[in-house]
């Protein structure tokens, strides 16, 4: 099983970003010796990730992809429900970009749903008191269009009729790095890494959702 996880480089003036820090613990936590981790890091930059990504993808050629990104403010981890072909940026990327109601993917449909087995993640971690629960809103920044492109990819290109299995899971910030001028609230690096490695083993293991009730969601 081919696994490409990624992550974002740092922005918005800050130095470090937790979706990048806890791929490399993300490897070491995946058992199983029939799966196979590749990490990349994202830019922060609309125009870069719209180029980069889908190389990524076709060069690895992933049965699951899982993209991280930091969403400030949120006091625990999100699996997203959905990605939306909606690029409105509130602040400029890396790059100086700042699209307002642009598509992410022009002439491609207003949504897609993630193809991986949400409901049955959020009850594998809620069992071993790991955080997470399902968002309906990737917002409509840089996490959003990595989750748009990758859905996109599985259902137009993917593995030659076969839909690979892609989302995005949001994080808080790191206990390792917080902004001091924040009061965001903060995990420890390798607790998430846990959530991140229980999500691509049930992913691995279930090829059809649950249906259960996913508790709190945004």
């Amino acid at each position: 099983m081919r696994v490409l996880v990624t992550g974002f480089e740092p922005f918005n003036g800050e130095p470090y970003n937790p979706s990048e820090g806890v791929l490399a613990l993300v490897q070491n936590l995946v058992e199983g010796p029939d799966t196979t981790i590749t990490t990349a890091v994202l830019p922060v930059d609309a125009m870069r990730v719209a180029r980069d990504l889908p190389q990524v993808l076709r060069s690895v050629q992933p049965e699951v992809y899982l993209a991280l990104g930091l969403a400030p403010g949120r006091t625990t981890l999100s699996i997203e429900r959905v990605g939306l072909n909606v690029l409105d940026f509130p602040m400029p990327d890396n790059g100086g970009n700042q699209p307002i109601d642009q598509p992410v993917m022009v002439g491609g449909p207003l949504a897609y749903a993630t193809t991986l087995p949400i409901k049955a993640i959020v009850q594998a971690c809620r069992a071993l008191t790991l955080p997470l629960y399902v968002s309906n809103s990737a917002g409509t920044f840089l996490c959003n269009a990595a989750l748009y492109l990758g859905l996109h990819w599985a259902h137009t290109d993917g593995l030659g009729g076969k839909v690979p299995r892609v989302g995005f899971i949001h994080i808080p910030y790191a206990m390792q790095y917080v902004p001091k001028v924040s009061n965001n609230p903060a995990l420890p690096l390798d607790f998430m890494a846990r959530v991140i490695a229980e999500a691509i083993t049930v992913t691995v293991k279930t090829p059809t959702d649950i249906v259960s009730s996913a508790g709190s969601m945004t």
